[in-house]
């Protein structure tokens, strides 16, 4: 692992390591939901009408700022929370591997299970932004917990690539 360079680059390649997970993690995540049983999927829907944590997000953003949102308005910001919510803690990832001389993938795993353990399955539902983890059928938890840690491994690759690279 290479523990030189600077702050703010550590912070970049970490944020670029987190879009690079989303976007992995929405390719896993969208398989598996094409593939989920039908009554689960159904479920899934009842428990979150139709709205998602990052719709949620923008909703929240909005009343908090006092904004009258425009559906447009509301979709950029929805995927803003959503893909800047994988870059910034990625970010914060990369900063915590400068401290830790162990990067490989088990450590990208954990990552992974803790992003999802603390924000999916604790945060946003204890910041209305999801409901509790019960209601949802176990086939979110699973898409979920996969998701990041798919995401997590992602992140720990392209963060070696770049340490590599140096």
């Amino acid at each position: 692992m290479q523990t030189k360079g600077s702050l703010v680059g550590d912070l970049v390649k970490g944020g670029i390591a987190g879009v690079a997970g989303t976007w992995v993690m929405g390719q896993v995540t969208g398989y598996m939901w094409e593939h989920e049983d039908p009554a689960a999927r159904q479920r899934y829907e009842e428990v979150t009408g139709g709205k998602y944590v990052p719709d949620r997000t923008a909703e929240k953003i909005g009343q908090i700022l006092g904004l009258n949102l425009s559906e447009e308005q509301h979709s950029m910001l929805a995927q803003a929370s959503h893909w800047g919510l994988g870059a910034g803690v990625s970010a914060a990832y990369a900063l915590l591997r400068r401290r830790y001389a162990t990067a490989d993938a088990a450590q990208g795993l954990l990552f992974g299970l803790l992003f999802w353990a603390i924000v999916d399955e604790g945060m946003t539902p204890l910041f209305g932004l999801a409901e509790m983890p019960q209601v949802y059928p176990w086939q979110a938890h699973a898409r979920g917990f996969v998701g990041h840690l798919v995401f997590g491994v992602v992140a720990e690759t392209v963060l070696d690539v770049f340490d590599q690279a140096s």
